[in-house]
């Protein structure tokens, strides 16, 4: 019994080292993310100022739960430059901060033709809105 108590210790161990990594690879993920939302506003034109809100304010979420509490901070007060019908400035100083923080590789997503309004929600692109 002494034994089988050490192996379930021991397997507690390993099993924790591996959803540690587990865990990392998905903090690096959700780190990434708010890069993904803020370089789509390259895309969006400026008009579109309740869309440029939306993507701004999902951005400052998903940083938010990725612990990434200063990119959240100035994206905020990014955030605090949109105007209504006038949207530019919030636009421009959103996608200063994701440049300040090594802008974001596309790596072929341009080519893409991307939706808006999954970008401006807050829930991961997996999961539908009619599933709430």
């Amino acid at each position: 019994q002494k034994k089988a108590v050490e192996e379930a210790d021991t397997a507690e161990e390993d099993g924790g080292a591996q959803s540690d990594d587990e865990d990392d690879a998905d903090q690096k993920k959700r780190g990434q993310n708010w890069k993904i939302k803020i370089n789509a506003l390259n895309r969006v034109p400026t008009p579109k100022y309740t869309l440029i809100r939306d993507i701004i304010v999902a951005a400052i979420t998903v940083a938010r739960k990725a612990h990434l509490n200063q990119v959240a901070a100035e994206l905020k007060a990014a955030l605090q430059l949109h105007r209504p019908h006038a949207a530019g400035e919030a636009k421009v100083a959103a996608i200063a901060v994701l440049e300040k923080y090594g802008g974001y590789d596309a790596s072929g997503d341009e080519e893409e033709d991307v939706d808006f309004d999954e970008l401006a929600a807050v829930d991961a692109p997996a999961e539908s809105p009619d599933n709430e």
